[in-house]
């Protein structure tokens, strides 16, 4: 908050004053409109035929935002919301990415307590979302956060409390959450630990380095954190991404499409990513191509129990993020 009236309008003003322009009789025009994308599949929906919120530091400025608005997007299905002003629009922002934020990192911790108490964290999850309206909006635990909002949001708005607004207090909670998802990835390399306390030389195969399942982008990933964290325990690790070519943010890591060249020899296999080639490959198949009975690790509910049965019958150790149940399937 505090971006368009704050440091956009007053930089715009006085390029106006300096070119001999009114700004009174002519006023910056400036809106915001934050967008709520989802990359993937629907991802030119996701822009066109979803609810939009918009304000402008004046009103011929919301009124041009409302105009273009309604040029682009399908807003008889999905009416406009508009509010007071930018610095509403704008913590609407960042206000919704920090609520995603913290109901993840809350996810999180309760993971955590139910692998020590041999508890599902998934099942209790669905049965609270029975509640409609009020719970079946809570997300689930993962390998981490990640993309290019809820890793940032909550941290921006907290700065702009203080250095724009400055104001002397803090967005407490929500800066945590972001603290909470960011450590997530050293809780999986924790489980591995838990079965092979010394990772040296240890082959580990990561499926999947994007940060949404079926897509192609890497940025923020917590793949990234999860194969630096496995590298300083001088793991041997072997990436794989079938949506992923090259990865900007570790270029030194070679990316393979090649599942069999990837699973040859494993030890350990992280399903890191939920894509869709990964949760139907079945067991069999793919304890096959490691030619081992590697230790396989459930980042976000990827495996239900049958197929978390059928690993443990070929003879190999299953753990799973917030999945305390596992031991006694």
């Amino acid at each position: 908050p505090g971006t368009c009236d704050k440091i956009v309008k007053p930089i715009i003003e006085e390029e106006f004053v300096k070119r001999g322009i009114d700004i009174k009789e002519n006023p910056a025009l400036v809106a915001h409109s934050y967008e709520r994308v989802m990359p993937g599949a629907k991802y030119v929906s996701s822009i066109r035929d979803f609810w939009r919120v918009f304000s402008g530091v004046n009103k011929k400025s919301k009124e041009l935002a409302r105009e273009f608005l309604s040029n682009v997007l399908n807003v008889e299905n999905y009416p406009l919301t508009e509010l007071d002003n930018t610095n509403s629009s704008e913590m609407s922002k960042v206000m919704e990415n920090s609520y995603r934020a913290t109901n993840i990192a809350l996810t999180l911790e309760w993971a955590r307590f139910a692998e020590k108490i041999g508890v599902d964290i998934f099942k209790v999850r669905d049965a609270i979302r029975m509640r409609k309206g009020t719970h079946d909006n809570l997300l689930r635990p993962s390998l981490g956060v990640g993309g290019y909002c809820l890793t940032k949001d909550p941290v921006l708005a907290n700065w702009s409390m203080k250095d724009v607004f400055e104001i002397d207090d803090e967005l407490s909670i929500a800066v945590n959450s972001v603290n909470v998802n960011d450590t997530m990835p050293t809780h999986t390399v924790d489980l591995i630990k838990e079965e092979i306390p010394e990772l040296r030389d240890v082959k580990i195969t990561v499926l999947g380095v994007s940060y949404l399942e079926d897509v192609g982008d890497t940025r923020h990933s917590p793949s990234f954190t999860l194969v630096r964290l496995l590298r300083e325990n001088w793991a041997e690790v072997v990436c794989h991404d079938m949506y992923v070519e090259f990865w900007a943010e570790l270029e030194t890591e070679e990316v393979y499409n090649d599942l069999d060249k990837v699973l040859k020899g494993a030890e350990v296999v992280i399903i890191a990513v939920g894509h869709t080639d990964y949760k139907t490959i079945e067991p069999a198949e793919l304890v096959a191509k490691c030619g081992t009975k590697p230790l396989i690790i459930d980042c976000s509910n990827f495996l239900d129990d049958e197929k978390i049965k059928q690993y443990k019958d070929l003879g190999c150790k299953v753990k799973g993020v917030g999945k305390g149940h596992i031991a006694a399937l």
